[in-house]
């Protein structure tokens, strides 16, 4: 699982994407997860509530039951899923991280689960988008 170069030794998962040994990070590369993770913990749950009220709004309001808020309530629900599965994610990610040394194998998993569902839900949100400025535009 980890690669030795010239004396560094690196997190060798996740498509080589993650270059960084979870036992020896600098201050700064340290504050920076720790405010990412902060972030992801503050916004998750309003991404989850906020996107579960419009997914309401849409279903319980007449008005709003035409194409483009029904495209709208499909976009909510990728980004719902985000808040759900995304976020959490990234910030077990972050946590294991900061933790070290001794969950490499641990850390690894969860870097290829986060990566593919990162993936997977940003490509869906960019389809509903895309799929919404079409629809605008032909309106």
């Amino acid at each position: 699982m980890n690669l030795s170069e010239e004396g560094n030794t690196t997190l060798g998962c996740a498509l080589e994407v993650f270059p960084l040994d979870p036992t020896n990070i600098s201050p700064a590369v340290y504050d920076a997860f720790v405010v990412k993770t902060v972030l992801n913990v503050i916004t998750c749950p309003f991404a989850i509530l906020l996107n579960v009220l419009v997914m309401i709004a849409v279903k319980t309001k007449r008005q709003l039951r035409t194409k483009s808020g029904i495209a709208l309530a499909c976009l909510a629900t990728t980004d719902f899923i985000v808040g759900l599965v995304v976020q959490p994610l990234n910030t077990s990610t972050f946590i294991l991280v900061l933790q070290g040394s001794e969950t490499t194998n641990v850390l690894c998993n969860v870097i290829d689960v986060a990566t593919t569902v990162s993936v997977t839900c940003a490509l869906a949100s960019l389809y509903h988008l895309f799929v919404m400025s079409g629809e605008r535009y032909l309106a």
